[in-house]
């Protein structure tokens, strides 16, 4: 391809075919009515153009009057009552009406009797493609009160032929296209200007600063596509607009832009009818603050491609025809800001072309309009298609009058709206009293088909309203409204006024055979219906799927209101509920409902029964206008809910939907359908086969859920509970007017039991079957018995979870109906310690109601069910129960609770011991004394307690001064002599070890032993203590889980005690240890000069004195004659003075009176021997014979007495 550049000037020939076009106004006259009324009205010119001439009729005080408008010349028609209406303020428009009479003949009819009024009426030569010539007359009382003569001569567009420009830009040849590039407006408009260019591309965002006519566009009169390249082209001030010239079928395609300009005038702008156009958008939009247009062009066709978005202050799009396709999706917004009847955002035929067309063929269309009619199709003979998986939305924020959001205007004859192939068409209406969807015209002609469905929803103006707010405006005569096809739907929807207004005229809506028909109202009035239509109108519906008339007026309003007695209501082959006024229609069960019945509905309000098919229906229906809605549904029930049973449950229960239409559904009525139930054991054996009905308003509140409508509630026989494992299957359902005489019902089919076979689970925890061993605070190990094999087993500790040391709770399981718990450390008494069953059931799936508490992951993380907590079972507010296992009197099916045990003290933490001694000195203790000791060791626990000392023994360490000797002690245990194995005694730590076993609570054991008091004793206090020692049940050092170990170190629990000899210190002894039994002076002749023997024999012991008094003090040993030293044979015969003692020289007599024969202090406590100091010269017994004294011969024997005393010598011993 070459790149040409040329530099030559070429002149621009313009050929001008025009007639030049005048206005001549003729003949204008004020004429002013009869005073006597005291209205006037006035018709004055306000503009005239080229084009067009303008009025303003002006009223004062109307009186409530009726005027008529009206034209000399019929031939053409261009006086339309809603032209009069669209230029009108609402607020004006509400106080009058205006209607069309003949052809270009308008009444108009004032509601007030005061006020001034002006009255805008245009005629434009270019919507009717010729002049005219005419006169305008105001007509009151049959009187001409005012008029005017006005001729249009239509003007025919200047057609340039644009040779070549010289133009700066880069131009490209294609194939037979010559294509450029641009990046600046100077450019463009060249390229535009350029008759050779075929292709626009735009390198760069390209905006017109400049405001002068030499800068703007002009006018486009050849094929051309501009490609935007996805850059923003801005036309600048308002004579920037592209005018689209006036050919025969010229195209234009603007593909990948951003376009805007200011101004009114649309930026693709022709008034001329001759301007035909083929305009193609793909993926082109406006940025939101766009003021104009995008497209004014009466007599053309657009084209919407790939993704379009559109934005206007102004009207959006003003065109003939609108075709859509393969996917493409646009949205058309007028940002109008206040409401206007003469603004939208997509206006089709607004020039009379004979009918225009709205095609969207597999494509998605969004208008919006803030505050007028967002899609407006003018005059008549209009086609709008909406086919092919297809989605019209439209919506109005606000408007009033006939302003309605889809809306066709005039009521010129032959227009059609078509929905088909699987579309939809939703058109909702947001505020004000406008309809949602207007269908002006005679004979219009409406089909719903082929699985579409028609929204049409009007939220309304707040208040309610008889004859406004309405979803559907059908003011029209002899207009069909049709739904056809399976799953066809329509939806009248209006909050404050009617479904369906039809003022005056006749219309017939028509539902065929499986589609669906909702019409729903709100009127002021209580005689007002949903359908308020015209006297002949009818509605028919012939073996729907569904339909639904409610009237939703507080206190009840009619279904129909016809204006005369020539309508019809036919029903056939279909169910029919009923809802008396007052009741809440959308809640309460109907009052009564037939199945599959066929009726008609004739007379004023369609309040006569003229016929029906089932016997019983017109004594019960009575007057249909006793009823706020009226529905029929030819649907099978829904069984769409099986609750997942549990073992606690005595019933079963489901839910029964019944389908409304294509895509409602509800909660099946009380009674309305029966359902069907096998219970089967888990082993597969039939439990149970069992029958009930729905239950609807007001509900079925289960287990605290909100009460719901729809549910199934099947109690087993005798009370039972089900079995886990056991499964539940619906098995059937049938659904049959209440009042049905006909027998006929809707049997579900297979596909219609949505629930399968529910299987019973286990929610029910372990039973506590058995009693916990006795718990005290030396227990190691729990155990118990359960009934469930396999069920763990954990301990709650003063509320808290026994844990290991892995911070993991503490448990066991549950083995042949056995379990024991090893403790991870020793409890304390009074701790509470309550035991929990956990069983391994894991719920899957979830039911969609609450499952217990019990049913959890605690404490293991591991899901299961759990016994209940002890704390607040019982009493006031104390556990409830789930579902059926509750407490009804005295039976009782609640859960069981945790088994609490309380930790008993079983330490023996207090022993007892207690010594005490006796003396045989009584009450003091010398040396020699036996000392008896009894030791009494008691296990201080209360006797209740299982709190035993073990291993129990009695040790007494014999203290200084005290002689133990095992043979003689006489150990004795609880009054029993000690064997050898029961003590033992260690003579070099003088230790004594009694073992006395193990000591209950409370039990005590006894040990006696002797001993003898020492002389080491002597002056001290024997002290003497015992200890009993013992060990306890509990481990010593750190704590190892398992059973007891009796090799192992336990605590140890000892008391000692002590008692001191009796009298307090051991008292010393000054004895006589021993004495000769015989002193025997052998055998001797006396001599008369006297005789003496000094060294006797004696036999016996010695004479010995011993001191082992504390202190050791000088004594005295006296001795005295008992028996005179006298003949054996006769004692009469005796020798006095016989026996003499000496010491150290000292000779004593013995007599009859003691004399002390020695007196001493002993060093020490050892034994004085007094007859070792004997001998024949020295200290000893001595025998001396006085001389002359006779002695008989034979043998003599005297007997002495010691006596030793403390002290020296007394003076009167």
């Amino acid at each position: 391809m070459k790149v040409l550049k040329k530099s030559s000037f070429v002149a621009v020939l313009i050929t001008l075919f025009s007639v030049m076009s005048f206005l001549v106004l003729n003949n204008q006259t004020k004429i002013k009515a009869s005073d006597k009324d005291g209205s006037s009205y006035v018709l004055e010119k306000k503009s005239e153009t080229k084009n067009q001439v303008e009025f303003d009729l002006k009223v004062k005080d109307p009186q409530k009057s009726t005027i008529i408008l009206s034209l000399d010349n019929s031939d053409q028609r261009i006086l339309y009552a809603e032209n009069i209406l669209d230029h009108l303020p609402e607020e004006v428009a509400n106080k009058l009406e205006i209607t069309d009479d003949t052809e270009n003949q308008v009444t108009i009819t004032f509601k007030e009797t005061l006020g001034s009024y002006t009255l805008p009426i245009m005629f434009k030569a270019s919507e009717y493609n010729k002049t005219i010539s005419n006169t305008l007359k105001v007509i009151s009382e049959e009187k001409v009160v005012s008029k005017a003569s006005f001729d249009l001569n239509y003007q025919k567009e200047v057609i340039e032929t644009p040779v070549m420009v010289k133009g700066d830009v880069k131009e490209q040849a294609r194939g037979f296209r010559s294509a450029v590039s641009v990046n600046n407006w100077d450019t463009f408009k060249a390229a535009l200007a350029n008759t050779a260019v075929d292709v626009i591309n735009v390198d760069a965002d390209i905006t017109r600063t400049a405001t002068n006519a030499a800068s703007a566009p002009g006018t486009l009169s050849r094929d051309l596509t501009i490609n935007g390249n996805n850059h923003k082209i801005d036309f600048g001030a308002n004579n920037g607009n592209v005018t689209l010239g006036a050919t025969s079928v010229n195209k234009l395609v603007v593909n990948d832009a951003t376009i805007t300009k200011q101004g009114a005038t649309s930026i693709f702008y022709s008034s001329s009818a001759s301007a035909i156009w083929d305009v193609t958008f793909n993926n082109v939009s406006t940025p939101e603050n766009n003021v104009p247009g995008v497209i004014e062009a009466t007599n053309s066709t657009l084209r919407l491609a790939g993704e379009n978005n559109f934005y206007a202050t102004n009207n959006t799009v003003t065109i003939l025809h609108v075709y859509s396709s393969d996917g493409a999706k646009s949205k058309i917004t007028t940002n109008q800001s206040s409401n206007t009847l003469t603004v939208w955002a997509v206006g089709i035929n607004d020039g009379n072309r004979g009918g225009g067309t709205i095609n969207l063929d597999n494509a998605t269309l969004v208008a919006h309009s803030t505050g007028s009619s967002a899609i407006r199709l003018r005059y008549g003979g209009n086609k709008f298609n909406v086919t092919n998986h297809s989605k019209l939305t439209a919506i109005t924020d606000t408007t009033g009058g006939d302003a309605a959001t889809v809306r066709f205007s005039t009521n010129n004859p032959n227009n059609e709206f078509n929905i088909s192939d699987n579309s939809e068409i939703d058109i909702q209406h947001l505020a004000g009293e406008a309809p949602a969807l207007r269908l002006n015209g005679d004979g219009f002609i409406t089909n719903v088909s082929g699985k579409s469905k028609l929204n049409l929803y009007n939220k309304g103006s707040g208040s309610a309203s008889n004859n406004s707010n309405e979803a559907l405006n059908l003011p029209g005569s002899n207009n069909t409204f049709t739904i056809r096809d399976k799953d066809s739907q329509v939806n009248m929807i209006a909050n404050y006024g009617p479904a369906v207004y039809g003022n005056s005229n006749t219309s017939t809506i028509d539902a065929g055979p499986d589609t669906e028909f909702i019409a729903r109202g709100n009127t002021s009035g209580e005689a007002y219906g949903v359908f308020n239509m015209g006297a002949n109108a009818s509605v028919l519906i012939d073996n729907p799927i569904y339909y639904d008339f409610a009237n939703t007026r507080s206190g009840g309003a009619n279904i129909f209101s016809l204006s005369g007695a020539g309508g019809k209501f036919v029903a056939n082959n279909t169910d029919v509920s009923v809802w008396q006024k007052g009741k809440n229609v959308y809640v309460d069960d109907p009052l009564y409902d037939w199945t599959l019945i066929d009726f008609t509905l004739t007379g004023s309000n369609l309040a006569t029964i003229a016929s029906t098919s089932d016997t019983g229906f017109k004594s019960l229906f009575g007057q249909p206008n006793n009823y706020a809605r009226m529905s029929g549904n030819n649907a099978r029930p829904i069984v769409d809910d099986l609750r997942i049973p549990t073992n606690a449950d005595k019933a079963i229960y489901g839910h029964v939907s019944v389908p409304e239409g294509v895509e409602g559904i509800r909660d099946a009525w009380t009674d309305e359908v029966e359902v069907d139930v096998t219970v089967k054991n888990a082993d597969g054996s039939v439990a149970y086969t069992l029958t009930d009905d729905t239950i609807g308003s007001p509900g079925l509140a289960l287990w605290g859920e909100t009460a719901k409508n729809g549910l199934f509630k099947i109690n087993l026989p005798n009370g039972k509970f089900l079995e886990t494992g056991q499964t539940i299957e619906v098995t059937g359902a049938r659904r049959r007017g209440a009042n049905s005489q006909s027998g006929k019902m809707h049997e579900s089919l297979p596909e219609d039991i949505q629930t399968g076979v529910q299987t019973v689970i286990d929610v029910t925890p372990p039973t506590q079957t058995g009693e916990a061993n006795k718990l005290n605070n030396a227990t190691k190990q729990l155990s118990g018995t359960s009934d469930e094999n396999g069920a763990k087993v954990f301990v709650k500790v003063n509320g808290e979870w026994l844990k290991g040391a892995d911070g993991k709770a503490v448990f066991t399981t549950v083995a042949a109906g056995k379990w024991t718990l090893d403790l991870s450390r020793y409890l304390e008494k009074t701790d509470k310690v309550d035991v929990y069953l956990k069983d391994k059931t894991v719920i899957s799936p979830m039911p969609t109601y609450t499952l217990p508490d019990t049913y959890t992951q605690e404490p293991d993380g591991v899901f299961g069910n759990i016994n209940v907590k002890v704390d607040g079972y019982d009493g006031a507010g104390g556990y409830p129960g789930y579902h059926d296992a509750v407490k009804s009197g005295t039976d009782d099916n609640r859960f069981d609770p945790a088994k609490r045990l309380i930790v008993e003290d079983g330490l023996p933490d207090n022993p007892l011991m207690e010594k005490t001694v006796i003396s045989s000195g009584d009450k003091t203790t010398q040396v020699g004394d036996i000392l008896t000791y009894t030791l009494t060791a008691t296990n201080g626990k209360n006797a209740s307690l299982d709190a035993v000392w073990n291993k129990v023994t009695i040790k007494d360490t014999i203290p200084d001064g005290l002689k133990f000797d095992p043979a003689t002690a006489n150990v004795t245990i609880n009054g029993k002599t000690a064997s050898e194995t029961d003590f033992t005694y260690d003579v070099d730590s003088r230790l004594l070890t009694v073992n006395v076993g193990n000591l209950k609570a409370g039990a005590s054991a006894i040990v006696t032993f002797k001993t003898e008091v020492q002389q080491s004793g002597v002056g001290k206090v024997i002290t003497n203590i015992g200890t009993a020692t013992g060990f306890s049940p509990r481990e010593s050092g750190e704590f190892i889980e398992g059973p007891d170990d009796p090799n192992r170190a336990h605590d140890v629990f000892s008391k000692d005690a002590k008692v001191d000899n009796p009298g307090g210190s051991v008292f010393g002894i000054l004895e006589l240890v021993s004495a000769p039994k015989n002193i025997n002076f052998g055998t001797t002749i006396f001599s008369p000069k006297g005789t003496k023997i000094n060294n006797p024999s004696y036999e016996g012991g010695d004479l010995v004195v011993k001191d082992s008094r504390a202190v050791q003090e000088t004594w005295t040993l006296n001795a005295r004659l008992e028996k005179e030293l006298a003949k054996v044979d006769d004692p009469n015969i005796f020798i006095p003075r016989a026996i003499r003692y000496v010491h150290q020289n000292d000779e004593i007599t013995l007599m009859g009176a003691s004399q002390p024969i020695i007196s001493r202090k002993n060093a020490n406590s050892d034994s004085y021997n007094i007859s070792g100091t004997w001998s024949p010269e020295g200290d000893g017994f001595k025998l001396k014979v006085d001389s002359g004294q006779s002695v008989d011969a034979g043998k003599y024997e005297a007997t002495i007495v010691w006596e030793l005393v403390a002290g020296p010598p007394s003076a009167n011993p």
